[in-house]
């Protein structure tokens, strides 16, 4: 029984563990998800803008303002951006099933997922680092499952060998035989008189030949548990290591945040100047180019870069059991009302 019950906490610790790594991979999931449906907005916004200063050239050539070969670097320019589009569009119904298979949904339903509609949160500061390692090495659902299964593991070397170990068992048995010969009066009489009656009591004594079987069943469960403490301890460095390492990489997207919304700047601001000088004859249909799409790329960096800052805080929220704890109400209703399949719990 005791066997039992620890067997039983060290599955649900694991039931917890896998919970958590299912949360933290539909999490970023998502905002890969959000992402591509970003970078499919901002590429259907180029292409827009390319159309309309392709018409807006074309109308100067119509006006004999621009000779005619003035239309062919816009016509190229939509027509790659086309391309994009294309590709953004098909990179987005790629994220869309890969989310729908986390979520168990089928993939003609998967495939319009969208998450355009959602702004991504501005990446704030860290915590304290040491703050953030005591966390997850303290809330670990990973080292929680090792723990229970190390309890697990200590109590099966207390039993481990039993089976071979000198015995000495107290035994007996109370027996009644006799029919009277066929007849009723008779038997009640021997049961009365106890005539039919008999019984035994004994010691049994049974020793094995050697104990190096017992010995060995011993060594093996103390192998097993000391197996299992040296991998709590590799994955408490590890989950340390991860901890400083999605520290590093959150301040390092909160600061390509940063200098991305400041190349966005620019880089609009770049833009204007060259259609400017186009407009005015002083400039070329190349300079306009180069500016939209150091705009575009940009405006695709800061949301690649909010994106990791998000998928880096998720990571950090899973090492310290957070991320569980957050979503464990809607964990609750989704498994109430889900069809009954031998489930026991949220987890």
């Amino acid at each position: 029984l005791r066997a039992a019950r620890n067997e039983r906490l060290a599955l649900a610790a694991t039931r917890r563990r896998i919970a958590s790594e299912l949360l933290r991979d539909v999490v970023v999931s998502f905002w890969e998800l959000w992402y591509t449906a970003e970078v499919e907005r901002i590429e259907a916004a180029a292409r827009e803008l390319a159309e309309e200063e392709r018409a807006q050239t074309q109308a100067r050539i119509d006006a004999e303002a621009l000779p005619p070969v003035e239309i062919h670097p816009f016509v190229t320019r939509v027509l790659e951006v086309d391309e994009s589009v294309v590709a953004a569009r098909i990179e987005r119904q790629r994220r869309a099933l890969e989310l729908g298979v986390r979520l168990g949904t089928p993939a003609e339903n998967a495939r319009h997922y969208v998450a355009s509609a959602v702004r991504a949160p501005e990446p704030q500061a860290t915590e304290d680092r040491r703050a953030l390692i005591d966390a997850a090495l303290s809330e670990s659902v990973e080292l929680d499952e090792l723990d229970a299964q190390i309890v697990a593991s200590r109590d099966r070397e207390i039993s481990a060998g039993d089976a071979d170990r000198h015995r000495l068992d107290l035994d007996g048995w109370l027996q009644s035989e006799g029919l009277g010969n066929e007849q009723v009066p008779p038997a009640f009489e021997q049961f009365a008189t106890f005539d039919n009656f008999s019984a035994r009591i004994g010691l049994t004594y049974e020793t094995p030949l050697t104990g190096n079987r017992s010995e060995s069943l011993k060594a093996t469960a103390k192998a097993a548990t000391q197996v299992l403490e040296a991998r709590r301890e590799a994955v408490r460095q590890r989950i340390e290591a991860d901890v400083v390492l999605l520290i590093e990489r959150a301040e390092a997207a909160r600061e390509r945040v940063a200098l991305a919304e400041r190349t966005v700047a620019a880089a609009e601001a770049q833009r204007r100047a060259a259609k400017v000088r186009f407009e005015e004859g002083g400039g070329l249909a190349i300079e306009i180019q180069r500016a939209e799409d150091a705009l575009r790329r940009a405006r695709i960096r800061a949301a690649r870069a909010k994106v990791d800052w998000q998928q880096a805080r998720t990571a950090l929220d899973h090492l310290s059991a957070k991320l569980i704890e957050r979503y464990a109400p809607l964990v609750e209703r989704l498994s109430a009302e889900a069809p009954a399949a031998g489930s026991t719990g949220p987890y």
